[in-house]
């Protein structure tokens, strides 16, 4: 999945999320399909905490 993708799941007006909240939010959803296809989480789960700590301290991204 590309950025284009991912953007292209909202239909507002305004994305939902800050640029750098995006831009985690895709290397988090890459993550998950790596950890399927590899079986390895440690990527998944460190993306995960990335983005959860953006998430919490982001003004825009909060009200996701």
């Amino acid at each position: 999945m590309d950025a284009a993708a991912l953007m292209s799941l909202w239909k507002t007006d305004e994305l939902p999320a800050c640029d750098e909240g995006m831009v985690l939010a895709l290397e988090f959803l890459t993550s998950c399909v790596a950890a399927v296809e590899n079986g390895d989480a440690a990527e998944f789960n460190m993306r995960f905490n990335t983005l959860f700590n953006h998430q919490n301290r982001c003004q825009k991204c909060k009200e996701i």
